[in-house]
């Protein structure tokens, strides 16, 4: 692993870790993403460095997630327009629904994210996740009311 891939990673795993997965008091004291310390250790992190094959790596990762066992990727390291970002996650979303797969699309240039925090992280990334943890997860804090009265 090269030195300048070392920092992104670990940059990446200290905004994960400690602004994300993190308790807020604006939040009543609970995390941005309450499950991610949980699923950290299922997650993967993976850098891209051409933005032309995005769709290529999502198709791979969405056909073979289930089979490795992570209950989520993150592809980072990219540069890609905001609109052109979240129009292809929303082709992906639809093509991979019976895969037991949800993408969802995180961007520097977000201006009213839908929690009251600012946690934009620096770069735009592309988090595939299970399908159904995080309908379960979604369920539990439902059930709790604390959560979701915080969203925009």
């Amino acid at each position: 692993m090269s030195d300048n891939k070392n920092i992104k990673t670990k940059k990446l795993l200290d905004w994960l870790q400690n602004t994300i997965a993190k308790p807020n008091k604006k939040l009543d004291g609970q995390a941005i993403c309450p499950f991610l310390k949980q699923h950290l250790a299922n997650t993967q992190l993976i850098e891209v460095k051409n933005v032309k094959h995005l769709s290529t790596q999502v198709h791979t990762i969405a056909n073979i997630m289930g089979a490795l066992g992570l209950e989520a990727i993150i592809l980072y390291g990219f540069d890609i327009d905001y609109d052109k970002l979240y129009a292809m996650a929303k082709i992906w979303n639809k093509k991979y629904k019976l895969n037991d797969i949800t993408i969802l699309v995180m961007h520097p240039d977000t201006v009213d994210p839908p929690l009251p925090l600012d946690y934009n992280y620096s770069e735009p990334l592309i988090i595939i996740q299970k399908t159904s943890t995080l309908e379960k997860a979604r369920k539990q804090l439902e059930k709790t009311g604390k959560y979701y009265k915080h969203y925009k």
